[in-house]
């Protein structure tokens, strides 16, 4: 309910500003996970897709944005793309356990094996179980 409130109080404001003021990376990424959620289920998929490009276009180094952008995509197995997206964020975060995860998918989704591999140990080296 509570991530619910924050997600509501974002409505109009630029997604890409919104993590400046959130405390947590834990709650910013829970939050944005709300976001991208209420996109959807208001605007569909493919308006989602629009926003997030946009973000991603304002602000080319936002991560989260990258990352959700990345999860619509994936939902529309548009593998090529995600990979495009995500590149940026691994390159510059190794560290970000939910990118490398979804660019092995998406390696693993092209055919790619050994990267898609890779991508998937580090991934499972990075979470926090």
């Amino acid at each position: 309910y509570a991530l619910d409130q924050v997600a509501r109080s974002l409505e109009g404001r630029d997604l890409a500003q919104f993590t400046r003021w959130v405390d947590s990376d834990w709650m910013a990424s829970r939050v944005f996970d709300v976001v991208l959620a209420r996109a959807v289920a208001e605007r569909g998929v493919d308006e989602a897709m629009v926003e997030f490009r946009e973000t991603v276009r304002l602000d080319p180094g936002h991560q989260r944005a990258r990352v959700q952008l990345a999860m619509l995509l994936t939902t529309s197995n548009r593998f090529e793309e995600v990979v495009e997206v995500l590149q940026p964020v691994v390159a510059t975060d190794p560290s970000n356990a939910r990118a490398q995860y979804m660019i092995g998918l998406a390696y693993e989704a092209r055919g790619e094996f050994r990267t898609a591999l890779g991508h998937l140990e580090r991934a499972a080296q990075l979470a926090d179980w």
